[in-house]
C-alpha cells in the first residue's frame, strides 16, 4: 500500500493510544461498552468500532473523542490507507483538533486528507476537507484565503450533486461575510439554508445556522430575533448534546442580554459558559468568556476583578495566537483605565489594539480601538485626531450596520464639533442620533418580548395612547358632571323664583304673572346660553383629544425619515386583513381578478458608496426623495413600508397579480430617471433592483406561504436581480399548485428546482439566454 514512514508512526501511535486509552475511564456507559468490543476486535474490523465512538463522544466529550480519532487515524492508515475510511477518519481528527486549538497539526491532517481524495477520487471527502481547510484559514485570520477554499467546496459540492455539503458550505461562507460587514447576504444564505438542513433531519446545523442568524441580528440591533433564534438554538444543542455549541450560544445569549440592559442575567449566562467552556478543554471559549465576564465587574467599578478577568484572557489569546481575540481585550483593558482616568495607559492599550485589529484586517475589531482614540484625543483637546477616529469609526459602522455603534459615533461627533465651537456640525449629528437611536427602538413591538425591552419607544407610545384614552374617557366624565351641575343650579334657580312668587303675590296676581313670564324668559335665556358655551368648550377638548390620540398612533406606525409606514404597523395590520381576505375568498367568485395582494422588495443599487462618498445626509435625502417617487408610481390604497435601511417594501392591495411586472417596471424606470439632488452641486443618478411574488401564492389557495413567508420569497427574487444584474425585476408566479408538499422551502433552497415545474413561471427584465444565479 506504500505507507512508508507514516506507517511506522501509526503503528507507534496505535501502541502509544492503547497505553493511553487504558485507565481512562468512559464517560457514558454505551462508550465502555463499545471500548469492551474494541478490545475483542484486530485488524481492520477495529475501524468501525473506532468510528462510532468518535462520532458518539464528538460532541459532549470532544478530549475523549480526540484519543479515539487519533487511535481511529492510526489503524485506517495501516488497513485502508486506500479508501475513504482514511480520509474520513483524517478529517474527523483534524475537526477535533481546530476545536481545541491544536491548529498545526489540524492544517495537517486536512491539507493529507484532501491530496487523498483528489488521488483517489473521493468526492465527498474532498468536500469536507476543502471546507475543512477554509475554517482553519479563517481561524489564523486569512478571510480571503478561507472565503476562496469554501467557494471551490460550493462548486464541488453542486458538481457532485451533495446538497448537504453544498448548504454547509454555504454556511461558512455566510460567517466570512459576517466578519466583512455583509451581513444582509449572509443572512440571506443562512435562510436560503436552514430548509436543506432541515429537511435532512440535522439538527446540529440547524441549530448551528440558527446561532450564526442570532449573532446576525443582534449586530443589527435586532436584539428580538437575536435572542429568539439563539435560544431555538440553545434548545437543540442541548437536546443534541452538543456541548461545543451550547458553550457559544450561552456567549451569544449573554451578550444579547447585556445589549438589553440585563446584567444580572448576562453574568449568569456568561458563567455557565465559562465554566462549560473549562469541562470541555475549550480553551479559545474559556478566553471568550472571560473577556465577556470583565466589562460586567468594569462598569460596576469592581476593577480588580475586571483587571484579573482581562488578564486570564488576553493570556489565553496570546497562547492561542489569536489576534482577534487578543485585540478585543486589549481594548476593554483600555476601557477600564480610560474609566478610571489613567488615559497614557488607556490610550497605549487601545493603540496595540488597534495596531493588531488592523493587521488582520478585522474592521469588526478595529472599530472599539478607535472609538477609544477619538474619546482620549477629545480629552486631550486634539481635536483633529478625535475627528479622525470618530469619522473612520463611523465609516466602520456603516459599512457594517452596526446600528447602535453608528448612533454613538453621531453622539461622539457632536460632542467634538462642540467642544471646537462648531454648533450647526454639532447639531445635525446630534439630529442624526437622535433618529438613528429612535429607529433602533422602533422597528417591532413583539409581544414575547416586551418586558426585555421596557424602554422601548413603541411600549411608551402605547402608554401614552392608553393615557390619552384615559384622559379622553375623563374628559367625557367631567362633562357630565358639568351638565349635572348646571341641572342643579337650574333648580336652585327655580326654588328661588318660587320663593319670590310667594313674595309679591300679595302685589297683585296680574304683577306676580308679568313678573314670572320676564324672570323665565331671562333665566331661560342664561341658562342655555351657559350650556352652550360649556359643550362647545368639551367639544373643541374632545375634538383635541381625539386628534392627538390619531397623531400618536399615526407616529408609533411611521418611519421618521421617510414618513412612509414601518414594520410595525405592517405586523399590526396585514395579518387580520388577510383572514378577512381568506374568509372572503369563499364568497367570491374563481375568477375575481382583483382579490391578490402582491408584494415587492425594494432595494437602492449600491447605496454605501452614497454614505461613503457624500455623507450621510446625502442618503437621507435620497431616501426621502425615494419615498416621493413610491408614492407616485404606487396606487393611495398601496402599503408603502420602510423595511430597514436601504430596503423598502411595497403590499399592493386588491389587485390583478399580472400586473406585478408592469408596476415593477415602471417604478425602476422612476428611479433611473430620477435626478437625485443631494447638495447644490451634487445630482447623483441611481438605479433599484426590485424582487416580487403575490399573496396567495398559488391563485386561491392560501395554505402554501403566509405572507411573512412570501416576504422571504420576493427577497430571494429581489437577492437574484441584484446577483444577475442590478437595475432588474425578477418575480415568481405560480399557475397551479405544484405536486411539492415542501415548496416553500424548495423555493429558498433549490430555486432552479422550483423553476422545473411547469406551473412556475419566472418574470424578469433580464434579457439572457442563460439561468438565472440564485445562490
Amino acid at each position: 500500500m506504500g505507507v512508508g514512514l507514516f506507517n511506522i508512526t501509526a503503528a507507534v501511535l496505535i501502541s502509544m493510544l492503547t497505553f493511553a486509552c487504558v485507565g481512562n475511564a468512559a464517560p457514558t456507559q454505551e462508550l465502555a461498552e463499545l471500548e469492551q468490543a474494541l478490545s475483542q476486535r484486530q485488524g481492520n474490523n477495529v475501524l468501525p468500532i473506532l468510528e462510532e465512538i468518535v462520532e458518539i463522544s464528538s460532541h459532549p466529550h470532544p478530549v475523549y473523542a480526540k484519543q479515539y480519532a487519533l487511535r481511529w487515524v492510526a489503524a485506517a492508515s495501516q488497513y485502508a490507507s486506500d479508501t475513504p475510511q482514511y480520509a474520513k477518519a483524517l478529517i474527523k481528527l483534524a475537526t477535533l483538533q481546530v476545536g481545541q486549538a491544536n491548529i498545526s497539526d489540524a492544517s495537517a491532517n486536512a491539507t493529507r486528507a484532501n491530496n487523498l481524495s483528489k488521488k483517489y477520487g473521493w468526492q465527498m471527502a474532498e468536500v469536507e476537507s476543502l471546507r475543512l481547510l477554509g475554517v482553519i484559514a479563517r481561524y489564523e485570520s486569512h478571510l480571503d484565503e478561507a472565503l476562496t477554499l469554501f467557494e471551490q467546496a460550493k462548486l464541488h459540492a453542486e458538481k457532485y450533486n451533495l446538497p448537504i455539503e453544498r448548504a454547509s458550505s454555504e454556511y461558512e461562507i455566510s460567517i466570512i461575510y459576517f466578519y466583512q460587514g455583509k451581513f444582509n447576504e449572509a443572512i440571506r444564505i443562512l435562510k436560503r439554508i436552514l430548509p436543506t438542513f432541515a429537511s435532512f433531519y440535522d439538527t446540529i446545523k440547524v441549530g448551528k445556522t440558527l446561532n450564526i442568524l442570532g449573532i446576525l441580528y443582534g449586530s443589527q440591533s435586532r436584539y428580538e430575533e437575536s435572542l429568539e433564534a439563539h435560544l431555538q438554538a440553545l434548545e437543540i444543542a442541548r437536546e443534541t448534546e452538543d456541548a461545543s455549541t451550547e458553550q457559544a450560544l450561552l456567549n451569544n445569549i449573554g451578550v444579547t442580554y447585556n445589549r438589553l440592559d440585563k446584567y444580572d442575567e448576562a453574568l449568569k449566562i456568561y458563567q455557565d459558559a465559562l465554566a462549560l467552556a473549562k469541562r470541555i478543554n475549550d480553551t479559545h471559549s474559556e478566553g471568550l468568556a472571560l473577556l465577556n465576564i470583565a466589562p460586567l465587574y468594569r462598569d460596576a467599578e469592581n476593577y480588580e476583578t475586571a483587571i484579573s478577568y482581562y488578564q486570564q484572557g488576553i493570556s489565553i489569546a496570546e497562547k492561542l495566537g489569536d489576534k482577534n481575540l487578543q485585540s478585543q481585550g486589549l481594548n476593554g483593558l483600555a476601557g477600564l483605565y480610560y474609566a478610571k482616568d489613567d488615559i497614557p495607559t488607556a490610550k497605549a492599550l487601545a493603540q496595540a489594539a488597534l495596531n493588531l485589529a488592523d493587521e488582520i484586517g478585522d474592521n469588526t475589531v478595529a472599530l472599539n480601538p478607535r472609538s477609544h482614540l477619538a474619546r482620549i484625543a477629545l480629552q486631550e483637546k486634539d481635536f483633529a485626531a478625535a475627528l479622525n477616529y470618530a469619522q473612520d469609526a463611523l465609516k466602520i459602522a456603516t459599512q457594517q450596520e452596526f446600528s447602535s455603534e453608528v448612533s454613538d459615533m453621531h453622539f461622539l461627533l457632536a460632542t467634538i464639533y462642540e467642544a471646537q465651537g462648531n454648533f450647526q456640525q454639532a447639531l445635525e449629528a446630534y439630529k442624526t442620533y437622535s433618529s438613528i437611536k429612535d429607529d433602533i427602538f422602533n422597528d417591532k413591538s413583539d409581544k414575547k418580548i416586551a418586558a426585555l425591552r421596557a424602554k422601548n419607544e413603541a411600549i411608551q407610545t402605547e402608554h401614552k395612547l392608553e393615557q390619552l384614552a384615559l384622559a379622553q374617557e375623563l374628559q367625557n366624565v367631567e362633562h357630565k358632571k358639568e351638565m349635572e351641575h348646571q341641572e342643579r343650579i337650574a333648580d336652585a334657580q327655580i326654588v328661588q323664583r318660587n320663593v319670590i312668587i310667594v313674595l309679591v303675590i300679595s302685589l297683585g296676581w296680574v304683577a306676580f304673572l308679568l313678573h314670572r313670564r320676564w324672570l323665565q324668559r331671562r333665566l331661560n335665556k342664561n341658562l342655555s346660553k351657559q350650556v352652550k358655551h360649556r359643550t362647545k368648550q368639551l367639544a373643541q377638548k374632545n375634538e383635541e383629544l381625539q386628534e392627538a390620540y390619531e397623531v400618536m398612533e399615526l407616529r408609533s406606525q411611521t418611519d421618521e425619515l421617510t414618513k412612509l409606514f414601518n414594520r410595525r404597523f405592517l405586523m399590526q395590520r396585514l395579518t387580520n386583513e388577510l383572514q378577512n381576505l381568506q374568509q372572503q375568498s369563499h364568497t367570491k367568485r374563481k375568477t375575481d381578478m382583483h382579490q391578490d395582494y402582491v408584494f415587492l422588495m425594494l432595494d437602492l443599487d449600491n447605496f454605501k458608496q452614497v454614505n461613503d462618498t457624500h455623507g450621510h445626509t446625502a442618503g437621507d435625502i435620497v431616501l426621502m426623495e425615494l419615498s416621493k417617487i413610491m408614492s407616485q408610481v404606487f396606487r393611495g390604497s398601496d402599503y408603502l413600508v420602510r423595511w430597514g435601511g436601504e430596503e423598502f417594501l411595497v403590499v399592493m392591495r386588491h389587485v390583478n397579480r399580472h400586473d406585478a411586472s408592469t408596476y415593477a417596471e415602471r417604478f425602476r424606470q422612476a428611479v433611473a430617471t430620477h435626478p437625485f439632488h443631494v447638495s447644490d452641486d451634487t445630482t447623483l443618478h441611481l438605479t433599484c433592483s426590485i424582487g416580487f411574488t403575490c399573496y396567495p401564492l398559488i391563485p386561491n389557495n392560501y395554505s402554501i406561504a403566509n405572507w411573512s413567508q412570501v416576504v422571504d420569497i420576493a427577497d430571494t427574487c429581489l437577492y437574484a436581480a441584484k446577483r444577475n444584474k442590478k437595475d432588474a425585476w425578477v418575480g415568481l408566479e405560480f399557475s397551479n399548485t405544484p405536486d411539492d408538499p415542501d415548496l416553500f422551502k424548495h423555493i429558498m433552497s433549490d430555486t432552479p428546482k422550483v423553476l422545473s415545474y411547469k406551473e412556475t413561471h419566472l418574470l424578469t427584465s433580464i434579457v439572457t439566454t442563460q439561468p438565472l444565479s440564485w445562490q
